[in-house]
């Protein structure tokens, strides 16, 4: 390394042979007296590893072959290149970078020294390189987790972030943001600074590993800060309820159980119910689960369960309540996980977490929906948009279970784990 280089640029490439020309194209007009760039093959068999290669070999560029994870490579960049430089950038092999991209970022993060990052503003392109959509980022400071790709690291944030040996496999830019923001200033930035490549291998069209993923870099951040996590699920009934409800009622009760069994986050599930159908479930298998009679009574469910004092001596040991009703939502362990971490990790008072309706998004200043055409050229989403979603769960203090009404208070503010679950500080 030259001693007047003081950014580091590391492309990593997995099976990207479609795209990687390009990519190195929109990298390279970029690079300077100030820029090293480096080239990481990560296993790839699609002709992209022979290709990159030769193409590092003429340019003069250091190439690395390995055939590991992302988040492995990662963990292996900061400990041999942190100590090196001074700012540190990942680009994905199907991804572009904007014009002056690096100096942008570059500038803004020198001018605080205590800027840990600076991400930008993207564009969703297709395979063709045609523009999908925008998100417009606020010249401010990142209240919501960022890309780990094409942001710009300040070393000295980040040298000390180990992926693997806390168990995050995904999700780098969501667990390097908990880990950084209460030490360093987290900076966004408007301007566009990357094309973000929608194709078949993206790893946000795997839902289910995604949200593991997510789940994995909580349930970390609540390790390390030994965060005592104490709550409990409760799942309550009216007679009524149950016997209007349709025929897969049981499976989707027993499905719920099977799921918050599962949560590391939950240490007990209480059913509370006036009904006899669980005398027809088997859930002696299921550790976690006490049954709780409750006597019929006039008042809506909600006042029920408040009033219930089987379930008051047992909501007392705990610090929070999961309220759900599986009859209209299921929620598997990875989203019931990642609320609750989400709840202690940020200090939100409530947690309520929602289904997605996509294609809406919510503009909080005049409580307005507004329908958007993903495919519109010009559609464009700011941060003073929230998306949508039916209710799911409650997740409450054990104090403020008592003070609820019968409708779910109104979500304020904007949890960081995408698209699932949004944090309110009052009722």
């Amino acid at each position: 390394m030259n001693k007047n280089k003081n950014t580091l640029i590391y492309l990593v490439s997995h099976n990207h042979i479609e795209f990687v020309e390009s990519s190195l194209e929109s990298i390279l007009t970029q690079i300077d007296e100030q820029t090293d760039l480096i080239i990481i093959d990560s296993g790839s068999s699609d002709g992209s590893y022979e290709y990159l290669k030769a193409f590092a070999n003429s340019n003069n560029i250091n190439f690395y072959s390995k055939d590991k994870i992302l988040t492995e490579i990662i963990d292996w960049v900061y400990e041999n290149f942190a100590e090196k430089y001074k700012y540190i950038m990942r680009v994905d092999a199907d991804d572009l970078i904007s014009k002056n991209a690096i100096n942008i970022l570059r500038n803004k993060i020198e001018e605080d020294k205590n800027c840990g990052s600076v991400c930008g503003s993207w564009s969703e392109i297709d395979q063709q390189s045609n523009t999908l959509n925008k998100m417009i980022l606020d010249n401010g400071y990142a209240t919501s987790a960022f890309h780990g790709a094409c942001t710009l690291f300040r070393s000295e944030a980040v040298k000390n972030i180990k992926f693997i040996s806390n168990n995050v496999r995904s999700q780098d830019g969501l667990y390097t943001w908990l880990k950084i923001k209460d030490e360093w200033k987290c900076r966004t930035i408007s301007e566009i600074i990357f094309q973000y490549r929608r194709h078949n291998n993206n790893l946000s069209n795997e839902e289910e590993r995604l949200f593991s993923g997510r789940c994995s870099a909580y349930q970390a951040i609540c390790n390390e800060k030994k965060l005592q996590i104490n709550s409990c699920a409760v799942i309550g009934y009216n007679d009524d309820e149950i016997i209007n409800s349709n025929e897969d009622a049981k499976k989707n009760i027993i499905r719920q159980i099977e799921y918050i069994q599962n949560c590391n986050s939950i240490e007990n599930i209480y059913i509370s119910s006036d009904s006899s159908i669980f005398d027809d479930l088997d859930l002696e298998n299921y550790t976690k689960v006490s049954l709780l009679r409750r006597a019929k009574t006039a008042d809506s469910l909600v006042k029920s369960l408040q009033s219930c004092l089987n379930l008051q001596k047992k909501i007392a040991n705990h610090s929070d309540v999961l309220l759900l009703n599986p009859l209209k939502n299921i929620w598997n362990s990875n989203f019931i996980d990642i609320g609750v971490y989400s709840k202690f990790v940020h200090s939100y008072k409530t947690v309520i977490a929602c289904n997605l309706i996509k294609g809406t998004v919510f503009n909080e200043e005049n409580e307005s929906l507004k329908l958007v055409n993903f495919s519109n050229l010009n559609t464009v989403f700011t941060s003073n948009f929230l998306f949508i979603k039916l209710p799911g769960f409650l997740l409450v203090g054990a104090d403020d279970f008592y003070t609820i009404d019968d409708n779910y208070p109104k979500p304020v503010g904007h949890v960081s784990n995408n698209f699932l679950s949004l944090g309110i500080n009052s009722f």
